[in-house]
C-alpha cells in the first residue's frame, strides 16, 4: 500500500512509516518528553493510494529532579548525578534511562536489591534505586622475618601486604596500598588513588607514588598524575604525567674501585594518553563481552653522572574477549604488551614480567624485558556466578635491548586453576608450569599461585 503527504509529491510505503513513527516519538522522548504519541487522525483512500494525516502529541515537558536509593549504599549524589548522567533540571531523556540497567551492573560496590523505577512528579521525574553495599575493601597478606647478615644478626622484613578501600568516604573512590619484600634487602610499595568524579562533571583524578629498591643496586622512585574523562559506561579517556628518579645505591663503593654500576642514575618525565573500552555482562566474571586499555607516552631521560639526554617512548596495552562456547562454558582470548623505545635502554628502566597477573609458569617479575608480546587463551566453566574452574596456555615473545646487547626468547606456560566465593572473601589457586630458553618443562618447577583475598 502507498501512503501520500497531501500537498507534497513524494510517497512512503507503510513499512516505512511503521519504522518512522517510532524514530520520531524517540527523538521527543530524547527532548524532554517522555509521554509522547502518534496517533492516525484521517485516512482516505484514492485507489492504491491513501492520504494520512497522523498527529504528534508531545505530552507535558519533564526535568529530571532527584535521585533515590532505598537501599542501604550510601552514595553522594554528585557521585550518582555524574555515574548515571542524571543530573536534576537537565531535560529527561529517555536514552539516559535505558542505560541505567547496565551501569547498575557495573558499580562494583554496589548491589541491586530490585530493579529501578522512575516517578513522575508535576513537570519532575524522580530516579528510584534499590541499591545495598557490596563488601569491596580488600586485605590480604603474609610478613615473615629472615637473616640479613649472618654474622651481626640483623633481621629484616619480607612478606607482602596489599589493602584496598573502596567507597570509604562515599565518592566511589578507590584507593589502593600494596606493599612488597620478596627478599630482606629489596621491597616495593606501590600507593595509587582514583576519584572518579569531580563533582558532577565526568572529569576524575587518579594518583600513582611507587617505591621500588632492588637489593643494594638501586632505588627507584615514581609520581605520577592523571586527569580522566568517563563516557558511554565507564569507559574512559587519560592524560597523564609521570615523573621517574632512579639511583644507584652501591654507585660510591664502586665509583672507589674505578667501576661503573650497571644501573645508570636518571632522571625521566612521561607525557601521556590512554583508552579503556569496556562492554561486559558481568564485571566480577564475565560470559560475554570485551576490554580494551591502551596507553603511551613520551618524554626526555637525563643521565645523571653524564647529563647526556635522550627521548623515550612507552606503549602498552592488555585486553580480553569472552566468548560463550556452550552453556557454562566460555573461552577467554586476552593479549598483553608493552615496548620501551629509545636510544641506550638502561637495566632500572626494563619491565619486569612473569607470574599471576603477567605470564602463570613464571617467578613473578623474573623476566627483564625492553619490549614484549604475549597472548593467552582460557577456558572457563562458570559453575557459579561468581567462580569458575579454568585450564589455560599463555606465552608469546618478549626482547631485551640494554648495553649494546641483545636476547630474546618465547616463554610459554599452561595450567589449570579455581577460584570461588566464600564467606571470608575471594579465593583463588592455579597450578601452572613453564618453558623458556635454557628451562625445559619440569614438573620439579611448577608454579601454586594461590591467595584468598578478604573482603569488609
Amino acid at each position: 500500500m502507498i501512503l501520500k503527504k497531501r500537498g507534497e509529491d513524494n510517497h512512503i510505503t507503510w513499512e516505512k512509516y511503521q519504522l518512522l513513527i517510532p524514530k520520531v516519538i524517540l527523538h521527543y522522548e530524547n527532548e524532554g518528553y517522555p509521554f509522547a504519541s502518534a496517533e492516525i487522525v484521517n485516512m482516505e483512500l484514492f485507489g492504491d493510494t491513501v492520504w494520512l494525516t497522523s498527529r504528534i502529541t508531545k505530552g507535558e515537558y519533564i526535568l529530571f529532579d532527584s535521585i533515590i536509593n532505598k537501599g542501604n549504599l550510601k552514595l553522594n549524589h554528585h557521585y550518582l548525578e555524574a555515574y548515571f548522567r542524571y543530573r536534576k533540571g537537565k531535560k529527561y531523556q529517555e536514552k539516559i534511562v535505558q542505560k541505567i540497567p547496565k551501569l547498575i551492573r557495573e558499580i562494583p560496590f554496589a548491589e541491586e536489591k530490585a530493579p529501578f523505577g522512575v516517578e513522575f512528579q508535576s513537570d519532575k521525574a524522580f530516579l528510584y534505586l534499590f541499591l545495598d553495599e557490596r563488601k569491596m575493601s580488600q586485605a590480604d597478606g603474609i610478613i615473615g622475618f629472615a637473616p640479613i647478615n649472618d654474622k651481626t644478626g640483623k633481621i629484616g622484613f619480607s612478606g607482602e601486604l596489599k589493602l584496598r578501600l573502596v567507597n570509604r568516604f562515599r565518592v566511589g573512590e578507590d584507593l589502593y596500598l600494596e606493599w612488597r619484600a620478596p627478599e630482606p634487602r629489596s621491597q616495593f610499595l606501590n600507593v595509587q588513588t582514583i576519584f572518579p568524579y569531580i563533582y558532577t562533571t565526568p572529569l576524575g583524578i587518579e594518583t600513582l607514588f611507587q617505591l621500588d629498591k632492588q637489593d643494594t643496586n638501586y632505588l627507584k622512585l615514581n609520581l605520577g598524575g592523571s586527569i580522566r574523562y568517563t563516557f558511554n559506561n565507564n569507559n574512559h579517556i587519560k592524560t597523564s604525567i609521570l615523573w621517574e628518579e632512579s639511583s644507584s645505591i652501591g654507585a660510591s663503593a664502586l665509583q672507589a674501585e674505578g667501576l661503573m654500576s650497571p644501573y645508570p642514575e636518571y632522571s625521566k618525565v612521561m607525557y601521556g594518553a590512554s583508552l579503556l573500552l569496556r562492554d561486559i555482562d558481568y564485571i566480577f566474571n564475565p560470559s560475554k563481552g570485551y576490554r580494551l586499555d591502551v596507553e603511551g607516552s613520551v618524554g626526555r631521560l637525563k643521565e645523571q653522572s653524564s647529563n647526556a639526554k635522550a627521548i623515550r617512548y612507552h606503549i602498552a596495552g592488555s585486553g580480553e574477549v569472552y566468548l560463550p562456547l556452550w552453556k557454562k562454558w566460555i573461552q577467554v582470548i586476552g593479549y598483553k604488551t608493552g615496548f620501551i623505545l629509545g636510544e641506550q635502554i638502561y637495566r632500572n628502566e626494563l619491565f619486569r614480567l612473569g607470574g599471576f597477573r603477567t605470564l602463570q609458569g613464571f617467578d613473578e617479575q623474573s623476566i627483564w624485558a625492553s619490549g614484549y608480546l604475549f597472548g593467552n587463551f582460557e577456558w572457563r566453566y562458570l559453575y557459579e556466578r561468581g567462580s569458575y574452574i579454568n585450564l589455560f596456555f599463555n606465552g608469546g615473545w618478549y626482547e631485551r635491548k640494554i648495553e649494546g646487547k641483545y636476547n630474546r626468547d618465547f616463554p610459554f606456560g599452561f595450567g589449570a586453576g579455581i577460584a570461588f566465593n566464600t564467606k571470608a572473601g575471594l579465593f583463588q589457586f592455579s597450578y601452572a608450569l613453564g618453558k623458556q630458553k635454557g628451562n625445559p618443562i619440569s614438573f620439579k618447577t611448577g608454579k601454586i599461585h594461590f591467595g584468598i583475598t578478604v573482603m569488609f
